[in-house]
């Protein structure tokens, strides 16, 4: 039952991600998202009834923007937010969490203010925690914006849709936050382990596969095809604009991928895909490269992303290389046979 839960959130998870695709960037403060907030600051998000100054600002006294006042009872509606605050030290200004925060471990001992799926929060359960910051996703608790306004409760609106979008969310909230030179020396950090990855000798294509019945999988505007391409792979699925779309199971098989990426907590086996009517002659199950990977690293657009990058690095160079051995064995026989005649 626990896991049927825990899989039906998920998929409204990716859902409410692509519903939010269109809106650019993060925005963070009293006001309409990515618009200028009340009090006409002119900056997006700007200074309103929370007094906040722009993205990538400090959270204010009230209205002036002269008394800064650093976030002290934080509430997180998302594991991946709760795993960047504790990232970046801020694990001690964290009130509350969002349901399935177990990154870091002891991010598991907070108090827990509801799912991060919208329709498991109230604003009730919200301001019992007395926040003086709430940190959200867009397209998924947009809803809760006018209520925040309305009790001049600052928020941050994450848009992790790219591992660049996810940088520089780390940097603006480690400013917001008071941890300013500990978010961009952990921005550097990410980004040299997204950069040192191992440079395949040839790209390998890849279906990632988020659900099943119907098939979803993550296309360009995702962070996983990020994620994907910047590991040296082919998204099957790159000439998709959109987020998290539902694709037929004919076009997966079309497209033929070389490597099959499952959740794990999808509940699906390698066995199982391998069993699916007319995927027999797809590459990645003929060839046994079906992988199951760890829903926690790979599907939260947080500051394990770069380990994330490298993690799948590896599988596909593994690939890669099995298949260049393949190619120069099936030469080298194609000329003994020939020398022979």
């Amino acid at each position: 039952m626990k896991k049927s839960f825990l899989l039906i959130l998920s998929l409204a998870f990716f859902l409410c991600l692509l519903a939010g695709c269109s809106k650019k960037g993060a925005s963070w403060g009293a006001g309409t998202s990515g618009a200028v907030g009340a009090g006409d600051s002119g900056v997006p998000g700007g200074a309103g009834a929370a007094g906040v100054t722009g993205a990538g600002g400090l959270a204010t006294g009230a209205g002036d923007g002269e008394n800064i006042s650093i976030p002290q009872r934080i509430v997180t509606l998302s594991p991946a937010a709760t795993e960047i605050l504790y990232a970046i030290g801020a694990g001690n200004q964290i009130a509350a969490v969002s349901e399935f925060s177990d990154y870091p471990p002891e991010a598991s001992g907070k108090p827990v203010v509801g799912g991060f799926d919208g329709k498991t929060l109230s604003m009730e359960k919200i301001l019992s925690f007395q926040p003086d910051f709430i940190y959200m996703t867009q397209g998924m608790h947009n809803f809760l914006i006018e209520q925040l306004d309305s009790y001049g409760i600052a928020y941050y609106l994450s848009q992790g849709d790219s591992i660049d979008a996810v940088l520089k969310e780390v940097v603006e909230i480690a400013k917001i936050t008071g941890h300013e030179g500990a978010g961009s020396a952990l921005a550097e950090k990410i980004r040299a382990e997204c950069d040192s990855v191992y440079k395949l000798d040839r790209s390998v294509s890849v279906f990632y596969e988020v659900w099943n019945s119907p098939f979803m999988t993550a296309a360009t505007k995702s962070f996983i095809h990020d994620v994907i391409t910047r590991a040296g792979g082919i998204n099957i699925f790159a000439d998709v604009n959109e987020a998290y779309p539902i694709v037929s199971e004919e076009a997966i098989i079309a497209r033929g991928p070389e490597v099959i990426l499952l959740p794990a907590s999808n509940g699906i086996s390698a066995e199982d895909v391998k069993a699916r009517a007319g995927w027999q002659d797809i590459p990645a199950v003929k060839n046994n490269r079906i992988y199951l990977i760890n829903d926690s690293l790979y599907s939260r657009p947080a500051t394990r992303i770069g380990e994330c990058v490298q993690n799948l690095n590896e599988l596909l160079a593994s690939y890669s290389e099995s298949a260049d051995d393949a190619n120069d064995n099936a030469n080298a026989n194609a000329n003994a046979n020939a020398n022979a005649r």
